[in-house]
């Protein structure tokens, strides 16, 4: 199973530049650029300790009410 990404790849986004009109295809092709293969670090910023590591933590330390309530 591939892990999951949020950028295309380029072969992706060639495929899909082939479907739309000229022009778009284009523009779309002359805006993109390549996504970093590390997340940016915030330089001198320490990240907070994390609240649950796991969804299974995070199921067992909150009530169904909770969850339903934050879900909105």
């Amino acid at each position: 199973m591939e892990p999951i990404r949020e950028a295309s790849t380029l072969d992706e986004l060639v495929r899909f530049a082939t479907q739309l009109p000229p022009e778009q295809a284009r523009n779309l092709l002359a805006s993109a650029y390549p996504a970093s293969l590390t997340p940016e670090q915030d330089a001198g910023l320490a990240l907070p300790a994390l609240v649950y590591v796991s969804w299974a933590q995070y199921l067992a330390d909150t009530a169904a009410e909770e969850r339903e309530a934050w879900a909105g």
